[in-house]
């Protein structure tokens, strides 16, 4: 099965760039955007109450999320019954270093870019997963 991917991000530029380089790196999945934090992470939960398609790759924007990288993190970890490892990728328009070392220390983090993300990043990306 084709690997699902969600995107959490509010600038719809961005995100739609990023769908793009999905599409050009010419690897089959499927990708699903949503605006905001919250409608993303509700829909995290609403997968695993409805036994929906969980996420193999998550692509999230910290620059608008108040909760910042932790309390995102211990969210996505309090999800109990996960059905699989999902591999969290944070993306955003800046990564001071102290965000740089918390987003490292979390094992379901598997990378941070900053925004652009480019398609070399893209297609590594696809192959460390693959």
């Amino acid at each position: 099965m084709e690997p699902l991917i969600y995107i959490i991000d509010n600038d719809i530029v961005s995100r739609f760039c990023l769908e793009i380089k999905i599409k050009q790196s010419r690897i089959p999945c499927r990708v699903i955007g949503f605006d905001t934090a919250e409608q993303g992470l509700e829909r995290l939960i609403e997968s695993l109450d409805k036994k929906w398609d969980f996420p193999d790759i998550l692509f999230f924007d910290l620059d608008k999320y108040d909760g910042g990288v932790r309390n995102f993190i211990e969210f996505f970890e309090s999800l109990d019954n996960r059905p699989k490892e999902t591999d969290i990728y944070i993306f955003t328009s800046y990564i001071c270093t102290n965000d740089s070392v918390r987003i490292g220390e979390h094992p379901s983090v598997k990378g941070h870019f900053k925004k652009p993300l480019s398609g070399v990043s893209l297609n590594e990306l696809f192959l460390r997963r693959i």
